[in-house]
């Protein structure tokens, strides 16, 4: 009679249900917000301690994750109690994959069903458990149906699903008995997705989607739109959280200025993924979030907050502002919003609105403020941020406030230009810089008035370095790898003087120097105005398909600078389906960053400059600004085609693919830059610090 063995276990009353085509818990519809979980530590291996499943639930809980699937296996029993304890919904998954050819064999069938028992022995008890997922990415055999059915039989409580790829899902899933309560495909490109919401009649979870490689992860954004408006979806997990990765010591300290498909901390340790298998986190594998963390965040947050944009009166208003509260049980009472107006990327005023709104409901609440006087050029933004009881910032939201002062793009610089000629040389001076332009190579420079290089080329713009993600694809896709072109076979180069204005025209092949076939034909043309600002417009064309992953002009800048300032969406890149995760605003990285390389979107005004100031700028209609290290320069694109990012073996959604005779044209303005800056340019960037250095790695993919 003697006790030997005691185990407390929390308990909850929750109803899972399924009506009509939609699922259910305690009679109401819900949407899991969710991403795919192994039970994995980089210095534990599969011992997994707490407290690292405690960070992982507390990231995922900023990250505005809700659901966890256990892929593709039971998870420790601490993670299910955690879950509990932290509110998160869970798919429990039975493991049986990766052995197809034995799924149909006698042998094999009592080993399949123990899984199933034991699974749900241990693990019945816990609320967080929704769903029970049979396998992963099997043919439908009788093996896998009869495990469902046993599991049903077992805990009657809860639906069962069986994922399944997606390719394999769109010609079968009609095979599947009615006794499976839930579709599971993987991986739809969008058109696939949009399909299935009118034609499937089972709740749909994307038991897995947009697959991420490395900081490519397409497709959360327009995905997670289609899963929110359909009732049949109920969600689905991102693949993966974490990078999965194993600390190693390299006794051989790794070359940076090589490419890499890991991640190291020092010149020796590194989190091995194993080549491209496990690198395919939200985060990497030590759990430093990446950019497609904060996309998801953003996407997944159940407060959204809108306008992006509003217009100013004059003297003192209410602005309007929508929220819309995507959770499935509460309201958003004790939440609150908490304002500033911002000019120039200072503070002015502030306050704070207690929100209230039902859930799955809309509220609109009036921010009351009077507007600065503004001069030429000024930034305002009204910041928002929606945070809950326990200071957990769930969401925010920069809105641009439009005023009648002109914008930053009409600021000039002073210097009327001289022109000088011979067979030679080209040679434009202002009192504040010179350009040089070689006539038999084309090569462009400009130095300030001291001497000091502050441009060191324009060139045809081709393509970005290729990441793990397109390196992957290109069997599929075989883009361009010149990310310029820096050679210009037959130069034809006219100079001439046209009023106050001086005109430039660099005209020929340009191509590049490994791949000779990678070449566009065409011109740029400067016009350099008497406010000593360079007016740049280019066109270009390919003589042959093209397949390129972005395309425009190039500006190389020297190795002095390494300041990267702009107004737009930042602070993170963005590419066509991968934008959400950005804010407007006033934005400062340095060359070191994690966070610097990479295409900005919505970009108006853009400058690499030095530390001590003098540099470059571009001034531009809104649109797409890249920057990216290559070796010692800093090149800053102006794209006027981009193309998406993709995932796991996928190509994106928007590609660039130039026809011959297709133009790739644009235009901007140009603006050489001294130390002392122009007053309309100092008033926003001058004293802004840059944002606080990202730089957790040594050397890491795709950078």
């Amino acid at each position: 009679g003697k006790v030997v063995q005691q185990v407390q276990e929390r308990v909850g009353l929750r109803q899972v249900s399924i009506d009509k085509g939609v699922l259910l818990l305690n009679g109401r519809p819900i949407k899991l917000r969710g991403v795919n979980h192994h039970d994995l530590d980089p210095e534990g291996g599969r011992a997994i301690p707490e407290a690292r499943l405690r960070s992982d639930l507390a990231l995922m809980k900023k990250g505005n994750v809700n659901y966890v699937r256990t892929s593709h296996y039971p998870p420790t029993r601490r993670l299910l109690e955690l879950c509990d304890e932290l509110g998160f919904y869970v798919m429990d998954e039975v493991s049986i994959g990766h052995g197809e050819a034995n799924l149909e064999k006698p042998d094999y069938r009592a080993g399949i069903m123990a899984r199933v028992e034991a699974t749900i022995a241990r693990d019945r008890n816990h609320a967080s458990v929704l769903i029970w997922s049979i396998g992963n990415e099997n043919p439908i055999t009788q093996a896998e149906l009869d495990a469902a059915q046993l599991a049903k039989r077992l805990d009657p409580t809860r639906p069962v699903t069986i994922p399944k790829v997606g390719s394999y899902f769109a010609a079968n899933h009609e095979r599947l008995p009615a006794f499976v309560d839930i579709h599971a495909p993987h991986y739809p490109v969008n058109a696939t997705l949009a399909a299935y919401a009118t034609k499937l009649d089972r709740p749909t979870i994307l038991t897995e989607y947009a697959h991420a490689l490395g900081l490519a992860t397409d497709r959360i954004q327009d995905q997670w739109d289609i899963l929110q408006a359909h009732p049949v979806f109920a969600g689905g997990s991102i693949w993966h959280f974490m990078d999965q990765a194993i600390l190693r010591t390299s006794a051989t300290p790794v070359d940076r200025s090589k490419p890499t498909q890991l991640v190291w901390l020092d010149a020796h340790r590194y989190l091995d993924t194993h080549g491209l298998d496990g690198a395919d986190g939200l985060t990497y594998g030590d759990r430093t979030p990446q950019t497609d963390f904060w996309q998801m965040r953003k996407v997944y947050a159940p407060v959204q907050i809108k306008p992006a944009e509003l217009r100013l009166g004059q003297g003192r208003q209410r602005l309007a502002v929508e929220l819309e509260n995507r959770h499935d049980f509460r309201s958003l009472r004790g939440m609150r919003l908490h304002w500033a107006l911002e000019l120039n990327g200072r503070q002015l005023q502030q306050g704070e609105l207690p929100l209230g709104a039902a859930a799955r409901a809309r509220e609109t609440v009036a921010v009351e403020l009077t507007p600065p006087p503004v001069e030429h050029g000024d930034v305002l933004v009204l910041a928002l941020r929606c945070v809950d009881e326990d200071g957990l910032q769930i969401n925010e939201r920069a809105v641009r406030l439009r005023h009648d002062v002109p914008h930053i793009g009409q600021v000039a610089a002073a210097g009327v230009p001289e022109l000088t000629q011979n067979e030679e040389e080209v040679r434009v001076r202002t009192a504040a810089w010179t350009l040089s332009l070689a006539r038999r190579t084309g090569q462009l420079s400009v130095r300030d008035a001291s001497g000091q290089l502050l441009v060191a080329g324009i060139h045809p713009h081709t393509g970005r370095t290729l990441s793990m993600a397109e390196e992957l694809s290109l069997s599929k896709r075989p883009l361009w790898r010149s990310v310029y072109l820096p050679l210009l076979a037959a130069p034809a180069i006219e100079a001439a003087k046209n009023g106050d204005a001086i005109e430039l025209r660099v005209a020929g092949r340009f191509h590049a120097a490994q791949a000779p076939q990678e070449a566009v034909t065409g011109s740029y043309t400067l016009r350099i105005g008497a406010d000593g600002t360079l007016g740049v417009s280019y066109d270009f064309t390919v003589a042959e398909l093209a397949q390129l992953s972005e395309a425009g002009i190039s500006v190389v800048a020297p190795p002095a600078l390494t300041d990267f300032r702009w107004i737009g969406q930042g602070p993170y890149a963005g590419y066509p389906g991968k934008d959400r995760l950005n804010e407007f605003g006033l934005h400062h990285l340095g060359r070191a960053d994690l966070r610097f390389q990479g295409n900005r979107r919505g970009t108006e005004f853009a400058m690499l400059t030095a530390g001590a100031g003098q540099g470059f700028a571009l001034a531009l209609a809104p649109g797409d600004v890249a920057v990216e290290r290559q070796e010692e320069n800093t090149v800053i694109s102006h794209n006027a085609l981009i193309g998406g990012l993709g995932n796991k073996g996928t190509l994106p959604e928007t590609t660039v693919t130039v026809q011959p005779g297709q133009r790739i044209s644009g235009s901007f303005r140009l603006m050489p830059l001294a130390p002392a800056w122009p007053a309309q340019v100092a008033r926003w960037s001058g004293s802004a610090p840059p944002t606080p250095l990202l730089a957790p790695f040594y050397h890491s993919y795709d950078q």
